[in-house]
């Protein structure tokens, strides 16, 4: 599980520190958030560290929760 450099600059989204040059982001249906960095979508539960989300359905994850687009 990589973990996030002290130098990349974070926001909060649902309560949780991401990456602020994330362009989306949504909730998980159950915990954590997924959010979309660097052309992948990846996954933050732990504070500080992340999981890149390759080959999942995040559809199915996010329940009834819209995804959010950055501006």
């Amino acid at each position: 599980m990589p973990k996030f450099s002290p130098t990349i600059k974070m926001r909060k989204f649902a309560g949780i520190q991401i990456p602020k040059a994330s362009t989306k982001a949504v909730q998980g249906s159950a915990h954590g958030v997924y959010f979309h960095w660097r052309g992948k979508w990846r996954f933050i539960a732990i504070g500080g560290f992340y999981v890149t989300c390759d080959h999942v359905d995040i559809d199915g994850h996010r329940g009834a929760n819209e995804i959010h687009e950055f501006k």
